[in-house]
């Protein structure tokens, strides 16, 4: 789980205040598509060495296995771009939530905007960390750690305040 504070790779005008929060992902469109690939092979060699011996109902088995790792794997790709940027800038605040192809975007009025770092009754579960105004709160930072939630949260209180 990572963020970024102003990485200034945004246009002419840098904000007051911007992280990017995303999950770390180890693949790739690209990855997911080797590794599918090459799983594919080995399966598709197993299988043929098995029905060369006879024993040909290995196969459609393998080819069930090979399609639900495939699900697994697609879904894994569809989702390696998912992340958070939350923007502060003059008097408004911007949430952008990015999942999948999906973009849900949230405004806020710098002055109204509070942040709430809640902790749950089991020390089981995870902080969460909302932010919203006029009884309308957003989760933001599911991907970070209590820690990454709980600084992030102070930035944002002494961001807002200022």
């Amino acid at each position: 789980m990572t963020t970024r504070d102003n990485p200034g790779r945004m246009n002419e005008s840098k904000p007051e205040f911007w992280v990017v929060i995303h999950p770390n992902r180890s693949f790739s469109g690209r990855n997911v598509a080797c590794v599918l690939c090459a799983y594919v092979l080995i399966c598709v060699c197993i299988s043929t060495g098995f029905a060369l011996d006879g024993a040909w109902l290995v196969a459609p088995f393998m080819g069930l296995e090979a399609m639900i790792i495939g699900a697994v794997l697609l879904y894994v790709a569809y989702h390696a771009r998912d992340r958070e940027i939350v923007v502060i800038d003059g008097d408004r605040m911007e949430i952008v939530q990015i999942t999948g192809r999906a973009e849900h975007r949230v405004a806020l009025q710098r002055y109204w905007a509070r942040v709430r770092l809640e902790a749950q009754a089991d020390d089981w579960y995870p902080t969460r960390l909302l932010v919203g105004s006029h009884g309308r709160w957003v989760e933001i930072g599911a991907a970070l750690t209590d820690d990454g939630r709980t600084s992030l949260s102070k930035r944002l209180h002494s961001v807002l305040r200022a």
